[in-house]
């Protein structure tokens, strides 16, 4: 796990507006729920093949 995860949250918000870096976590959290839309579209049209009519 990454340790800044394990930090109080305050203090990341802190160092965040120190070092002006507004964007990485905007981005990771835009690139893990695009990758997790894209595995329930994914496991959707799998399961749309199997389904019986």
């Amino acid at each position: 796990m990454h340790p800044d995860m394990l930090s109080d949250p305050t203090v990341r918000l802190g160092l965040m507006q120190d070092k002006a870096n507004y964007v990485h976590p905007l981005l990771y959290t835009f690139f893990v729920y695009l990758i997790l839309f894209f595995l329930r579209a994914v496991s959707g049209f799998i399961a749309k093949l199997f389904e019986k009519k």
